[in-house]
């Protein structure tokens, strides 16, 4: 597929990309966006891999746009290994998830050249 993405919407979609990566540790946690309990902790673990795989997805349909931004590729290397967490690793998925936020965070002011933020 060929088509241009300015950088604006580029930075706009990784903002998204922001957002899904930050609801991977409530949902891992099987809370609600109250804090509140919303599933068992089997049930949140396998939304947790259902969530990682969508993630991952949607980071290899990115491929074409960033397989040469160093950024990306340690971002999808990090959603890929988060695969292996066990139901027992909260302080691993939540180290990961704020690093992943920032690799996010850092290309999208790559992208945008001049460091402004898109909120």
């Amino acid at each position: 597929m060929d088509f241009t993405l300015t950088d604006e919407a580029i930075a706009e979609s990784i903002t998204i990309l922001i957002n899904q990566c930050w609801k991977t540790l409530p949902i891992f946690e099987g809370k609600n966006k109250y804090g509140g309990t919303l599933c068992s902790r089997e049930e949140a673990y396998q939304n947790y891999q259902k969530h990682l795989t969508f993630l991952s997805t949607k980071l290899r349909g990115a491929t074409e746009i960033w397989k040469n931004d160093q950024y990306y590729v340690e971002l999808l290397y990090m959603v890929e290994g988060m695969k292996s967490f066990s139901q027992d690793e909260h302080d691993k998925v939540k180290y990961i998830v704020n690093h992943c936020t920032n690799i996010l965070n850092d290309m999208k002011k790559e992208v945008l050249k001049d460091g402004t933020e898109i909120l």
